[in-house]
């Protein structure tokens, strides 16, 4: 059997090809025609349905008709054994638009087995792309005879348009006369309210279609998780209806519309990104500036500083008045404006004609040491533009003593110690950790498949990989990734306890909090490991063991006394630099890390000339974690793709991994060095201050020693 179904998934086909009109055309006066996602991508950012006009009207110039007209069809087959084979994906987004197809694939045939018995699943004959196949000749294909008006049960791939707005809907289910719009989401946690608004559209198309000429009245998201989530109509109604006519005025100005790029949720998936990022390079945007967030920016611009190198511009002696305004009031810490000499006289040399000693009447609405923060951060990154400088030689400025201590304030217990004052030394009972994870194994779970780390043997650093699959077999699991993540526990712990009984430390070094934090979801026999009610209900369930409690127990033991160490936490609470991220990455080069593979790898690996991914040799390289990610999806569902199993995936992907780790050594042994060098810090660990006695009484502490004679019931029970 072979089956054609568009190369992008639902979601991301209603993007990309904003295709399709129903079998009755209804006309509009809107100039442009808008799809359902373009809606959901301009309420992140109004600035991307200006350019996507602009682009449409390019192209609509140059004979192409609009600039999403470049469409194919994704040819899915049948195996010998029955299984699905569908083409390699060139690159990660090509494989979540895999993966969007084969959870609306799954969708179908669960629809086709629950509604086996009340008549055919109808699926809507699709639009031939490569054959040339206009949406006019599609829609005149598809409207005889009228889907909607046959009374099928489910309806497959509904193409609408409507009142300046097509797109298509995965699915709709009769009822009561109507029918009501589902759409497949890989989304596991829940609808987002972009999901939402496209099955509005399709309610609204539905209800204005002659044959129906009814308003359903639920609409429903079918999640990657199995799970389906269901909305009534007629409480989302009125903003539907408020959001269209806002959206009347902004289509009639079109690409002629004055908007400026913002930093937001859509930028990852943006078409424009690099059109944005190349803007923002050109004008010294702010949004460039490592740190800032928009409400920052946002107070920095109402204030009159537009510009990177206008914050960086404002003397010294302004931010010196602010400052000394603010402490008389507030803050019993000292916050010193100076910088390391050489970036001063760096900064002076870039900068001669700024006077530091001149006050400027400028005052943003931000808090004073928010302020300092960026400005120096603008400084030390204007200093890295035009110098000119290599990342390894960017300008950096610790923190003083007193700075780190207000930074840890209000904190207890190990988070106290995520500063430079209480980085760790070395020792040879140090673990370097980092995973690899791939968040859409199958639609419903991803999958933690690569546990990697350095220890020291017999005085020699060696790499270890712990893989979330069957040696023999290859087919990855998450009994195999919880059973891994649980020996990892244990082994930790093990040698915890042995550097103790040596007299030695021991501590795990990650870069994020990401480690840490899926460990403690792995060694929790839940999916909502973060809330202590969930996890007790499912500690007192039938399947728990005392195996669940006690590897946790062991890892609880291990973060409270601070084995695990984030030295990206270490990083922003210590120091700045003039990078435009604190990235692995970047912090690596920075530390005077190099990486062995070309960084050219990952493009290459994405796409080489025609080729695609199925076509890629074992020798490239992974460069970033999304390469890593392809690479395994590559070995773990190879059937799916035609294809022999490759153990090269994993030598490439361990490669990759274990320059990781290395890198985050690499980083551990440069703060250590840059502690050491520093004329105002000990080179001594610091010790952690006690953490102040909590004084409770009353009902609280009454409902404290109820809820633990509880727990000791039913764990004895």
């Amino acid at each position: 059997m072979t089956l054609l179904v568009q190369s992008s998934c639902s979601y991301l086909y209603k993007r990309l090809l904003i295709g399709g009109v129903p079998p009755v055309c209804y006309k509009s006066s809107m100039p442009h025609v808008l799809s359902p996602s373009k809606i959901t991508a301009w309420m992140a950012c109004e600035h991307y349905l200006t350019l996507k006009f602009r682009a449409d009207e390019s192209a609509r110039r140059r004979g192409f008709g609009n600039s999403d007209q470049s469409k194919t069809n994704e040819e899915i087959k049948t195996s010998a054994d029955g299984d699905l084979v569908i083409s390699p994906p060139k690159d990660f987004s090509d494989l979540l638009q895999k993966k969007g197809i084969l959870h609306e694939l799954e969708c179908l045939k669960r629809y086709q087995e629950e509604y086996s018995n009340q008549g055919v699943v109808f699926e809507v004959d699709q639009a031939d792309w490569q054959g040339g196949e206009s949406f006019k000749g599609w829609t005149d294909r598809v409207g005889d005879p009228n889907p909607l008006e046959v009374g099928y049960p489910v309806i497959f791939q509904m193409p609408f348009i409507h009142n300046g707005i097509r797109g298509i809907a995965d699915f709709l289910k009769e009822k009561g006369g109507t029918y009501e719009p589902v759409d497949s989401k890989l989304s596991r946690t829940g609808a987002k309210p972009g999901h939402l608004l496209q099955l509005l559209f399709y309610a609204e198309a539905v209800e204005a279609n002659p044959a129906i000429s009814e308003r359903p009245e639920e609409v429903h998201v079918d999640l990657g998780s199995g799970e389906s989530q269901s909305f009534k109509v007629s409480k989302f109604w009125w903003y539907w209806k408020h959001l269209r006519q806002k959206l009347e005025k902004v289509v009639e100005i079109g690409g002629k519309a004055e908007t400026e790029p913002k930093k937001c949720s859509f930028c990852g998936m943006c078409e424009f990104r690099n059109k944005c990022f190349s803007e923002w390079k050109e004008k010294d945007s702010l949004i460039l500036l490592s740190g800032s967030h928009s409400t920052h920016r946002e107070a920095l611009e109402e204030a009159g500083i537009t510009t990177l190198r206008g914050l960086a511009e404002l003397p010294k002696r302004t931010l010196q008045v602010l400052l000394d305004e603010q402490e008389s009031n507030a803050s019993e810490f000292f916050m010193s404006l100076d910088m390391e000499e050489e970036i001063e006289a760096d900064f002076c040399q870039v900068m001669p004609e700024v006077n530091d000693g001149v006050f400027q009447d400028v005052k943003p609405d931000l808090k004073i040491r928010h302020l300092i923060r960026l400005w120096k951060q603008a400084r030390l990154q204007l200093i890295a533009r035009e110098k000119n400088l290599a990342i390894k030689d960017c300008p950096v400025h610790l923190f003083s003593k007193t700075e780190m201590i207000e930074k840890m304030e209000g904190r207890q217990g190990w988070k106290k110690g995520e500063t430079l004052l209480h980085l760790p030394e070395r020792s040879d009972y140090d673990i370097y950790l980092d995973f690899e994870g791939h968040p859409f194994l199958t639609a419903k779970e991803g999958i933690i498949f690569l546990f990697g780390y350095l220890e020291k043997v017999n005085g020699e650093w060696v790499y270890v990989s712990r893989w979330s699959h069957d040696v023999v077999t290859g087919n990855p699991s998450k009994d195999r990734e919880k059973e891994e993540a649980r020996n990892l526990v244990r082994f930790f712990h093990q040698r915890w306890k042995e550097s103790k009984e040596n007299g030695a430390d021991m501590h795990v070094y990650h870069y994020n909090h990401t480690e840490r934090s899926l460990m403690a979801e792995l060694t929790t026999d839940t999916s909502h490991a973060s809330h202590i009610v969930d996890i007790f209900g499912q500690l007192f369930g039938a399947e728990v063991s005392s195996e669940d409690l006690s590897d946790r127990k062991l890892l609880d033991e291990l973060i409270e006394n601070g084995v695990f160490v984030d030295l990206l936490a270490t990083v922003r609470n210590s120091l700045q630099a003039g990078l435009e991220s604190y990235s692995l990455k970047l912090m690596e080069q920075l530390a005077g890390f190099d990486r062995e593979h070309d960084e050219e790898a990952s493009e290459n690996f994405q796409v080489v000339g025609d080729l695609v991914s199925s076509e890629i040799s074992g020798s490239q390289e992974v460069s970033d974690g999304s390469g890593a990610v392809l690479r395994y999806e590559l070995y773990a569902n190879h059937k799916l793709y035609g294809q022999e199993r490759d153990e090269s995936h994993l030598d490439e992907i361990a490669k990759y991994n274990k320059e990781d780790v290395d890198a985050t050594q690499a980083l551990h042994k440069w703060l250590l060095k840059m502690r050491s060098e520093s004329e105002h810090l000990s080179n001594e660990v610091a010790k952690l201050s006690a953490d102040p006695e909590i004084s409770i009484g009353g009902w609280v502490t009454k409902r404290i020693d109820n809820l633990k004679d509880e727990i000791l019931k039913r764990v004895s029970a």
